[in-house]
């Protein structure tokens, strides 16, 4: 048992934090399970809702670093394997492909560089002239 006021204070937020953290862990495992439940059992729609869902509780709980961050990638790499297995088509792979076929067009970047060339040369002739006046 603590005797100083600040350790028993950091027992009480310890105890809050654990309990904060624990919740987390459970919706993130429940969810996990739950689309491997759905995906095994055939139900692609519901597998497809859930695993979104399973990806938002893992991407919150990484940014929280509640679980750790490879931890997270792995939980979201063996969903997308069970999910491809099962048959289940996800919308973002199919965005990954259109756009992974279409040519990159290169930005002009010249006008903002002619522009800061412009701006360079005026605060030169600026300050020659105010050190022309200061002789």
């Amino acid at each position: 048992m603590p005797l100083l006021k600040s350790s028993i204070k950091a027992n009480r937020q310890n105890q809050k934090r654990r309990q904060r953290n624990a919740h987390v862990r459970k919706t993130v495992k429940a969810s996990y399970k739950s689309v491997i439940d759905n995906a095994l059992g055939g139900n692609k729609e519901a597998a497809l809702k859930e695993a979104s869902a399973a990806f938002s509780e893992i991407d919150k709980a990484v940014k929280k670093n509640i679980i750790a961050k490879n931890n997270g990638s792995r939980k979201k790499s063996r969903i997308h394997r069970l999910l491809k297995q099962a048959g289940v088509v996800m919308p973002t792979f199919e965005k990954l492909v259109k756009k992974a076929s279409k040519p990159n067009v290169a930005k002009a970047k010249a006008p903002k560089k002619e522009a800061k060339q412009e701006v360079k040369k005026e605060v030169k002739k600026v300050v020659k002239k105010s050190v022309k006046k200061t002789k």
